[in-house]
């Protein structure tokens, strides 16, 4: 067994479990626990990750604004400079 594998035990509802056996044959079981993790903890970490962001944009929203109302007027000019 490589250093990078670890043996662990785990409960699964019987039925689930018979599924899987059925449909999963023995040598690729491993296999396709690993893949089912990863798409979970890939899933989790996007979920976390739009809620970082979320929460960052919601925190920023007063200095965007500002920012936004320091810009009206440059834009304004640049608009009536380009359409004269």
């Amino acid at each position: 067994m490589s250093n990078n594998l670890v043996k662990r035990t785990y409960s699964l509802p019987r039925t689930i479990a018979t599924l899987f056996e059925e449909w999963v044959e023995p040598g690729k079981r491993s296999s396709v626990v690993a893949t089912l993790l990863e798409e979970f903890a890939d899933t989790r970490r996007k979920h976390h990750l739009r809620q970082a962001i979320i929460e960052g944009c919601s925190e920023m929203q007063e200095v965007y604004l500002e920012l936004e109302g320091e810009f009206q007027p440059l834009e304004e000019e640049v608009h009536c400079a380009l359409n004269n």
